[in-house]
């Protein structure tokens, strides 16, 4: 018999600590800023890539990590769901409640929140997130809003095989 697909799929789970890990919500106000490409500097024949000092994710980062660390008891330790709201000023009254279909891309916003939740000591990396739901709005004022939640899913508890449909002939 084969190890079970979840064991494969997070090897960090724990049941244990799966069943005292409560669930983490914050909020952090400010403009959320999407993680920008890095750029290249050439020295000596070698590519440098950086992304300037001066650049506003390195203060967005910093707010996120600074709020994620006041939360933070132990490190995260298995697999984790992540829902995050980015909510963006808007210009009009009427947009307020609306989703947000302009710049910046919502996987660069997902990428900055996630790597300095990475770097505040959230969890050992991101790669422990395996499920995510992400809306960018327009509200009164500027914020992220994120959750973050154990994944509790085994393949072996469900009836149906995941890609195959039940039919009314089987049993």
């Amino acid at each position: 018999m084969t190890a079970p697909i979840a064991a494969h799929t997070c090897a960090r789970h724990n049941a244990r600590t799966l069943s005292e890990f409560e669930p983490i919500t914050f909020r952090v106000e400010g403009v959320p800023i999407p993680q920008p490409r890095h750029r290249a500097s050439f020295r000596g024949g070698f590519a440098k890539m950086y992304i300037p000092k001066d650049h506003a994710i390195h203060h967005w980062k910093h707010l996120i990590a600074r709020q994620a660390f006041e939360l933070i008891e132990n490190v995260i330790e298995h697999c984790v769901k992540v829902d995050v709201l980015f909510v963006f000023k808007a210009k009009r009254k009427n947009e307020i409640g609306n989703f947000k279909s302009s710049k910046g891309d919502i996987d660069n916003l997902l990428k900055a929140a996630l790597d300095a939740l990475t770097d505040a000591g959230m969890w050992n990396d991101d790669s422990q997130v395996v499920q995510v739901s992400a809306a960018k709005m327009f509200g009164a004022t500027p914020y992220m809003e994120i959750s973050i939640t154990p994944v509790d899913f085994s393949v072996e508890q469900r009836k149906t095989p995941i890609g195959k449909v039940k039919t009314e002939n089987q049993s």
